[in-house]
């Protein structure tokens, strides 16, 4: 007689039984005998799954590739209890009240934690806390009601419900992450510790109920979901300033206190941005499946704007009284967060504000970028629409929802996919004449009698739209918006090809190209971090195919991507790929020697390896790398000397070389560079008047000319120069006005003309140019967003030409709140990238200031006292009285050599230089100085230069930037002495 094969719940109790004796069964064991089980996936997955619980719960850490390897057969259903496994291995911290529907929903088997793993409170005994009950349960812990017994004050203890060294670990950083945020709405903590082999943390404890309990009760009054989801947004702005994510925002994780203020908790999902550890292997689902991002729910890294999408996901919660998503398990709500759009808020609640459905769906878009930019930005939507404000975000367009419920509708989707393509494609772009319309059209009519036909139609005029449509638009200087919507068009009308399972690889190549080409454009609008989105897109996809286009297309996109991550300043990650872009494409040019384009584009990956040595400093290796390619761009002229591409190259490669080697003062080497660049420009049979690209470079050489005129001090010539640089900008931005980099290359500009006016003693018109860089700056970072923050120490630079201006004309109170002012600019990148040392340095500079105006001042006296003598003893110069400067000048030396402050310091060497440079300058103009008390006079000032510019961190260019100097610049002895070789 046969043995009853026996259910899955009796074959996991039988394993569980096993594995609390020493001959424990693994599900292999089981499966093999009882083949029923086997042959039934869900039945055998459920006996696998049981098995990794219980691993888990000895203090393994099972991995997917592990099990996918074990059992190959089941490797669709494994993966994706995988992803639920990560998805609901993290629960609330907090205290307990019932949670909504749709989030208790579990794995069809789960097995309830083993009595020995869920510490009693009785039995824990932590110095200093008396523990009471407990307050909440999660994945990754247990939460207890304690008090403190030394503040006697409540706090929650959370103790992991398992030691080892993976969970020590995970508790470091879960403190790590939370304890970094001192937020008013951000639950602190404040202790960690280690007890009877259990970590723990103390927290600041909650007496109140969550945000998921109060929501049991009904949806919010739309006001007061506003008032409560604006209190977590800058709560969560503040972690995303901080470079924390949270990954697992919900109603559960937020508890409100008695007086109904919301505090965020459970940081145990967040990670650091810039750590290089997850707490989950890449590819897993970290978050809560009615909550998460799309992006979430594939298994990608989650970035700022994964939060902001829960954020769109509580709002809408509140406001209806349900997720944006419900389902009978949650890996049919994974899909729902992928695949479908949630029904609109209006649409359940006619009573709703249509404002608040229009907030909720942008910060819920699919597309990460496309969504609202930010929780600052979120919560300010918020608070428009409290003041009855105008709110900044769009409700969906027509041709944008006919793609929504294509997603919904896949049915209709393959009726009217090309006939929105092409009619998108003819609405946007201006250029495309009546004829193609109605060749569009005829196209349309065609692709709906076959499958087939529709999709070869469709991917037509997908291709068509990333080749043909953009590269017209670009060269008739459409703007960047009309270039990003067709490529934005052809993005989504490829990916709907590909959603139907076709893989042909001239797709998914096309569909790269489209990646990286509206990677471009987003650089260009400013939208840094959706342009570095675009590219990996563009690198993963020609990664994943097979081929030497791909191969080649992949190496270009690793360049590409490079220059996106220098864009950024994210450094490592720049030289990290280049260094990788090169490596391939040597590679691939000893394979493909004949193919012209792969030589070029190599050139091209080799200067921005060279870029991005220059970047961390490495300057020789970076030159060197910029030397080699230009070599190698010359060489392949020789062989193709009408090459019109290369030329270009040779172009770009020597405005790079140029502008490092005037970087460090090797004037000689940069103005070889300049002039072969010049003489490309101007050999190109296009012309700067047809070519908007060839017209940036062009507008670049002015600039780099109005550095070399002035590097020779031609400072009239270096003005003519930067003038037709500065109208060149202006004119771009009249076209243009919405992109932030030409009012910020416009700012740069007009900062070199206010240095040359200095030069000359026109101070006047220095301070009007110093204007212009302020506005433009801030112009520039107002249209690039909060992306573009980090210029503000762009405007800091130009207010501290405005402080040297008015030190010149003898105005130190201006000067000391100017000094105000920069230190006030430079507070936020201060705190963002913790530069509280040059915060420091600008107070104490400011407080100087102000004792020498005579204001009151925390300065030293005696500190006040020398850097006044310095400074009285330039301005007396200045008005030709060169003999105090020789009585004075041993004191002031003195003063050099006794000063202990670096500032000080530095302050007197600084204008020791300038004084002794104008003195040098004066005994020129005399006819009556002797040649010896001249020579004495230069070999003072060069020796007080290189001190100044042999400080780390000086300008190398010091000597040149300075009217003082310019009489010294024109003796053999300075030429000598600074080679600029």
């Amino acid at each position: 007689m046969t043995s009853k094969t026996p259910s899955s719940d009796e074959a996991i109790d039988r394993l569980r039984e096993s594995w609390r004796g020493k001959n424990r069964l693994s599900a292999e064991e089981l499966l093999k005998q009882h083949p029923q089980l086997a042959d039934d996936p869900n039945s055998a997955v459920d006996v696998i799954y049981a098995e990794i619980l219980l691993r888990e719960e000895h203090g393994e850490r099972p991995s997917k590739d592990e099990y996918c390897r074990r059992f190959p057969q089941y490797y669709e259903p494994l993966s994706r209890q995988f992803q639920l496994h990560g998805a609901l291995g993290h629960g609330v911290l907090g205290p307990v009240g019932p949670a909504p529907a749709a989030t208790t929903t579990y794995p069809k088997k789960t097995l309830p934690a083993s009595p020995e793993s869920q510490p009693a409170a009785h039995s824990l005994k932590v110095p200093g806390f008396e523990i009471h009950e407990v307050v909440g349960r999660g994945g990754s812990g247990v939460a207890y009601r304690a008090t403190d017994t030394t503040l006697k004050r409540s706090v929650a203890i959370k103790f992991l419900q398992a030691a080892g060294d993976e969970h020590h670990k995970y508790l470091l950083r879960e403190a790590e992450a939370a304890a970094a945020l001192v937020h008013p709405n951000i639950v602190q903590v404040h202790q960690i510790g280690d007890v009877q082999a259990t970590p723990f943390l103390v927290m600041e404890f909650i007496d109140g109920e969550s945000l998921a309990s109060r929501l049991q009760q009904g949806p919010l009054p739309a006001s007061e979901a506003a008032d409560m989801l604006n209190d977590v947004a800058l709560a969560i702005q503040f972690a995303h300033e901080n470079n924390i994510v949270h990954r697992d925002l919900k109603p559960g994780n937020v508890l409100l206190d008695r007086s109904n203020s919301p505090h965020v908790c459970d940081f145990g999902l967040a990670r650091k941005l810039d750590s290089e550890f997850t707490l989950h292997a890449t590819g897993d689902v970290v978050g809560t499946p009615a909550y998460m991002a799309p992006e979430q729910a594939r298994g990608e890294s989650a970035t700022t704007a994964a939060d902001v999408y829960s954020l769109g996901a509580m709002l809408y919660h509140s406001l209806t009284g349900r997720p944006p998503f419900q389902a009978a398990t949650p890996w049919e709500i994974l899909n729902q967060v992928m695949a479908d759009e949630p029904v609109s808020v209006c649409s359940l609640n006619a009573a709703i504000p249509k404002d608040l459905d229009t907030i909720c769906t942008a910060a819920m878009h699919k597309v990460p970028y496309r969504r609202i930019q930010s929780a600052g930005d979120f919560a300010a939507e918020l608070r428009r629409f409290k003041a009855g404000e105008p709110i900044h975000s769009r409700p969906v367009g027509r041709f944008e929802r006919a793609w929504k419920l294509c997603r919904r509708n896949p049915a209709v989707a393959g009726m009217i996919t090309v006939s929105v393509l092409a009619l998108a494609a003819v609405a946007i772009v201006s250029v495309l004449s009546q004829q193609e319309i109605s060749s569009a059209l005829k196209q349309t009519q065609t692709a709906l009698l076959d499958a087939k036909t529709q999709r070869d139609v469709a991917f037509e005029a997908m291709d068509n739209l990333v080749h043909k449509v953009h590269d017209d638009l670009e060269k008739h200087e459409a703007s960047v918006e009309a270039r990003g919507e067709v490529l934005h068009s052809a993005i989504e009308g490829l990916q709907k090809i590909i959603d139907t399972g076709d893989s042909d690889p001239q797709i998914i190549m096309t569909m790269a190209e489209a990646h990286t080409q509206y990677g471009f454009i987003l650089a260009q609008q400013g939208q840094n971090q959706a342009a570095t989105a675009e590219y990996e897109l563009a690198v993963a996809i020609t990664e994943s195919v097979e081929g030497d286009a791909a191969r080649k297309n992949h190496a270009l996109n690793l360049a590409l991507l490079a220059s996106q991550h220098l864009r950024n300043a994210d450094l490592k990650s720049g030289l990290d790929v280049s260094q990788r872009a090169v490596e391939e494409f040597d590679i691939l040019a000893g394979e493909f020697a004949e193919d012209l384009p792969l030589q070029l584009n190599s050139f091209a990956a080799r200067k921005t390896l060279g870029e991005s040595l220059i970047a961390l400093d490495r300057r020789d290796e970076g030159l060197g790398q910029l030397e080699k390619a230009r070599s190698a761009v010359r060489e392949f002229l020789n062989q193709s000397a009408d090459h019109q591409i290369a030329k270009r190259t040779l172009i770009e490669i020597n405005m790079s070389v140029a502008t490092e080697c005037f970087a460090v003062a090797k004037v000689e080497r940069a103005e070889a560079a300049l002039e072969e660049a010049i003489s490309f420009i101007e050999a190109d049979p296009v012309g700067i008047d047809s070519d908007t690209q060839l017209y940036r470079d062009y507008l670049i050489c002015c600039q780099l000319s109005g550095i070399s005129k002035y590097s020779h001090g031609q400072y009239k010539e270096a003005i003519a120069a930067y003038s037709v640089t500065k109208e060149g900008y202006e004119r771009l931005i009249e076209k243009e006005p919405t992109r932030p980099g030409f009012p910020l290359k416009l700012g740069v500009v007009s900062g070199y003309l206010a240095t040359c006016h200095i030069a000359i003693n026109e101070l006047a018109e220095a301070e009007k140019h110093v204007q212009v860089a302020i506005t433009q700056f801030t112009r520039g970072m107002e249209l690039g967003g909060p992306e573009y923050r980090v210029q503000r120490s762009a405007i800091a630079g130009a207010l501290g030409q405005r402080v040297d201006l008015q030190l010149r004309a003898g105005d130190v109170e201006a000067a000391s709140v100017t000094v105000a002012q920069i230190e006030e600019t430079l507070r936020p990148l201060v705190e963002k990238y913790q530069l509280q040392s040059m915060q420091t340095d600008l107070l104490f500079r400011g407080e100087l200031l102000k004792g020498l105006a005579g204001i009151e001042s925390n300065a030293d006296p005696n500190q006040v006292e020398v850097t006044r003598r310095s400074y009285l003893a330039w301005q007396n110069l200045f008005a030709g009285d060169v003999s105090e400067f020789e009585e004075c000048e041993p004191q002031l030396l003195a003063d050099i050599a006794a000063a202990q402050h670096p500032i000080v310091k530095s302050s007197l060497v600084f204008t020791m230089a300038l004084s002794r440079g104008q003195y040098f300058q004066r005994l020129s103009a005399n006819a009556d100085s002797s040649p010896e008390r001249l020579k004495t006079a230069e070999a003072k000032a060069i020796e007080s230069i290189k001190t100044v510019i042999a400080a780390p961190g000086s300008d190398p260019k010091f000597y040149l930037g300075a009217p003082e100097f310019t009489a010294l610049g024109q003796t053999e002895a300075f030429r000598a002495a600074f080679d600029s070789k």
